[in-house]
């Protein structure tokens, strides 16, 4: 070989050996931030504030018991953030037996900073109805990983109002929820029966 294939070989080899180090140490780098990148995010603290608090490895989600007497239904709300956007795929569920499935209602994108969907707000409105003790199945339960956040209700009357609540904030986003939101009736509190002797 003459010096100048010689000298081309050179360059070549020298070009592949740079290139291979950069390859390798962008390899590294990236792994590195998957590794570093984890979620602080605490359901009992942030519970309120999840748009702004949640990262893009978070999953929240809710399930909402929207029965009434006989009849069955519930809502279940997952809840993903994507850069600047929070992610809202909402399902249905009619029945309870174990033929009943869960059926895709809608998939809604609304921006982190949204003040319109203010599902927090919502959840800050109804503090009064969390128990962290009472591990039972609520109204509404938030979950996150293993972690759950029980919404309980006082009767029918106060289950109710809170189904309003609930539609009235999802009804922001989702304009089906127009046809659920029930007509605000004054609910007049129960008086103690009073025995009357004949």
């Amino acid at each position: 070989m003459d010096k100048e294939s010689q000298q081309y070989l050179k360059n070549i080899k020298f070009k592949i050996f740079v290139l291979g180090i950069i390859i390798v140490g962008c390899q590294e780098l990236h792994e590195r931030r998957i590794v570093s990148a984890e979620s602080d995010f605490n359901l009992i603290r942030d519970f309120a504030d999840f748009q702004k608090k949640m990262n893009g490895l978070d999953t929240i989600m809710f399930w909402m018991d929207l029965s009434g007497c006989a009849y069955h239904y519930g809502e279940r709300l997952t809840v993903t953030k994507s850069e600047d956007s929070i992610i809202i795929v909402n399902e249905y569920i009619e029945g309870l037996d174990s033929g009943s499935k869960w059926i895709n209602k809608s998939r809604t994108l609304v921006a982190v900073n949204d003040s319109i969907w203010d599902f927090g707000n919502f959840l800050s409105r109804n503090s009064n109805r969390l128990s962290i003790e009472n591990k039972e199945f609520g109204t509404l339960v938030m979950y996150y990983k293993s972690d759950k956040l029980p919404f309980f209700t006082n009767g029918l009357g106060d289950k109710n109002r809170f189904i309003v609540d609930y539609y009235k904030t999802m009804f922001r986003v989702d304009s089906i929820y127009k046809d659920y939101i029930l007509q605000e009736l004054e609910i007049i509190e129960e008086k103690p029966f009073k025995k009357e002797s004949f």
